[in-house]
């Protein structure tokens, strides 16, 4: 699975690339995650491109992992997370009703998807 998190901006602070980088080397057994701009995006017919948003119903950690499953058992290998409007979008989730600064939403999101390869893989998520 190739997982893509598009952004309006870079990330430039410190604190927030630290834990982004940590959650992308826990998650190099599952699966490759990238974090790009807008400008750096490139379509692809095959990809399930998915919204972040602030409204909406929130799904649990579960619900999210089960989510993700049941695409990769149905062949789709390449999710693309926005947290922009996106014509190709085809799902919406929302992570949070709060308002919280985008970098610490990409961080939240890449939590979250850490998470769920662990529940998919019957790992223990706490240490």
């Amino acid at each position: 699975m190739q997982i893509q998190v598009i952004t309006k901006n870079k990330i430039k602070q410190k604190e927030y690339l630290a834990a982004i980088q940590e959650y992308k080397k826990r998650l190099t057994p599952f699966t490759k995650i990238k974090l790009i701009t807008p400008e750096e995006y490139i379509p692809d017919k095959r990809e399930l491109v998915i919204e972040i948003r602030s409204f909406g119903e929130t799904v649990s950690s579960e619900h999210f992992a089960d989510s993700l499953k049941q695409h990769m058992l149905n062949g789709i290998s390449a999710i693309t997370f926005s947290l922009m409007p996106m014509p190709e979008a085809k799902e919406t989730i929302c992570i949070s009703h709060m308002h919280m600064p985008e970098p610490l939403a990409v961080c939240v999101l890449h939590e979250q998807i850490y998470r769920s390869f662990m529940i998919i893989h019957h790992r223990t998520y706490h240490k």
